[in-house]
């Protein structure tokens, strides 16, 4: 499941991705927003249901330059928790940006 959000300088955008995607996960998201300052802040949020045994996220930052989408960063986390949260600031030129967010809710059986 991914969620693509798009940003360019002062302007902020929010996905939200509906909990029925996949069986585990309670809901999740992903926002951009980039200062006038140039500062890109990611925050993606990922909250299980009371089943998932496993969360885990990855946000991937990419610039559109000259026809082509690179990647500026990536982050990736994992946790046993009910909530994950990733949330990161990164010093970034004028430009488009895109930030993807890929996001899993599992439940991991005890049981052989």
């Amino acid at each position: 499941m991914n969620s693509l959000v798009f940003a360019a300088d002062q302007s902020s955008a929010e996905t939200e991705i509906p909990a029925d995607n996949y069986q585990y996960a309670q809901g999740a998201s992903v926002a951009l927003n980039v200062s006038s300052s140039g500062v890109a802040r990611i925050h993606a949020q990922l909250t299980g249901k009371t089943q998932a045994t496993k969360l885990a996220a990855t946000v991937i930052l990419q610039k559109y330059n000259h026809g082509i989408w690179s990647r500026v960063d990536a982050w990736t986390d994992t946790t046993k928790s009910s909530e994950l949260i990733i949330k990161k600031s990164v010093n970034i030129s004028k430009g488009a940006y895109v930030a993807i967010g890929g996001m899993n809710a599992k439940y991991v059986s005890s049981k052989s």
